[in-house]
């Protein structure tokens, strides 16, 4: 953790936090939000302090973390482990950027306050974890260039969900298969490249 970060962490004022990952530790200057209505934008909270990936396997730092009350996880560069989230139960939103490497969602077994989830480039089996019989109140979800197999549990979610966004690359045929899925409001995209 670099200098300016660690005294962040030290000097906090709250036990309330949002953290965020970055490849140096570095602070970015503004987070991207994802979210079209202004209800779902407020939820998401700035990151107090930044981390670089490293810094997660450090016991020590991890554990004091753990203790804190962390409602939002800031990922702008590939994590080593996405276990490590199951260190902050009270993590209610989510975003993983550059997520390739994500293959399932077992990491949000143990984060039942999840409301939030943005992923960038993660190909999943299915959404079961996230909308399941244990999942009551989940209410944005983001998939920015992701492939998702199977969609039956969003489909058959009786939550509400206030939104998804689909944005998937130009000659993916992802539309039709997100149609059925009638959250209040569905944004689909068509990147360009």
């Amino acid at each position: 953790m670099i200098p300016s970060q660690l005294e962040k962490l030290k000097n906090r004022t709250s036990d309330w936090m949002a953290i965020g990952v970055t490849q140096t530790g570095e602070p970015v200057g503004s987070i991207h939000v994802p979210w079209y209505y202004d209800t779902n934008a407020f939820n998401m909270k700035t990151p107090d302090v930044f981390l670089e990936p490293g810094d997660l396997l450090d016991g020590g730092l991890m554990e004091e973390l753990a203790a804190l009350k962390v409602v939002g996880f800031y990922a702008f560069c590939p994590l080593p482990d996405y276990g490590v989230l199951s260190l902050f139960p009270r993590l209610w939103d989510l975003n993983l950027y550059h997520a390739q490497g994500i293959t399932d969602l077992d990491f949000v077994t143990d984060l039942p306050e999840l409301r939030m989830l943005f992923l960038e480039g993660a190909t999943l089996p299915n959404l079961d974890l996230l909308f399941g019989q244990r999942r009551r109140e989940f209410r944005c979800l983001g998939m920015y260039d992701c492939r998702v197999e199977n969609l039956d549990s969003l489909r058959d979610y009786p939550g509400y969900l206030s939104e998804i966004i689909v944005a998937n690359p130009k000659n993916r045929d992802e539309r039709a298969r997100w149609k059925d899925i009638q959250p209040k409001k569905v944004r689909y995209y068509n990147l360009k490249g």
